[in-house]
């Protein structure tokens, strides 16, 4: 059912999100907006506490800028330059996609996971869960979507996600809250998408001429 209900699907024009990251130091609270533009070209609004507009971003299906409002500077990520309209292309194995985002955002990289290899299991709880090598997705008995996807090496959990309150919209199956926890890095990320909707304009991207570019 799991692999039925995770088929691929549209992104919608605009989505609004709200994410925490937590550290060992820190807990940094943000949320905005993110509108797709197809497979090829996503913008987003990053806003912070009260409101504040601290960044825009431009991604296509190689290159990665962060109009950083808050200090006054352009963000390129990317690794070989004047292949590209602009910016750089994002070197491997860090290669963002617009795509790439809708696919971790609605839980469609999941299905990567299970393959002929794994094998579907009900354990003791009567929870059913899938298991392969170094990956194990326990199910939501009651709706037969994932709940919780844990990645190991050897014994050691390297990759903790939970998904919670799915919910469908124009048949489509989405993960309303998203949590992703790496015990070894120490840090962990939560995503609440909080609204979907068919239209919607991005922001403009028209950052002034003088701002300093750093180029990672």
């Amino acid at each position: 059912m799991a692999a039925e209900r995770l088929q691929p699907a549209p992104p919608p024009a605009q989505m609004s999100f709200e994410l925490t990251l937590q550290t060992p130091q820190q807990s940094l609270p943000a949320g905005g907006e993110l509108f797709f533009r197809g497979d090829s070209l996503l913008f987003a609004r990053i806003v912070a506490l009260m409101g504040l507009e601290v960044a825009r971003v431009r991604l296509v299906r190689d290159s990665l800028e962060i109009w950083d409002r808050f200090n006054g500077r352009i963000v390129m990520l990317g690794a070989r330059p004047r292949q590209l309209p602009f910016g750089l292309a994002l070197p491997e194995p860090v290669r963002f996609s617009p795509a790439l985002v809708w696919t971790w955002l609605s839980g469609r990289d999941l299905a990567r996971f299970w393959s002929d290899s794994a094998r579907l299991e009900l354990a003791e709880s009567e929870q059913p869960s899938w298991r392969g090598p170094d990956v194990r997705i326990s199910l939501d008995p009651t709706n037969g979507l994932p709940a919780r996807l844990e990645r190991y090496a050897g014994t050691t959990l390297l990759e903790e996600r939970r998904y919670e309150e799915w919910s469908s919209w124009n048949g489509a199956w989405l993960p309303r809250r998203i949590l992703v926890r790496r015990p070894r890095e120490g840090w962990e990320l939560v995503y609440r998408l909080r609204a979907l909707s068919e239209s919607g304009a991005p922001p403009e991207w028209n950052p002034p001429p003088q701002l300093p570019r750093l180029r990672w």
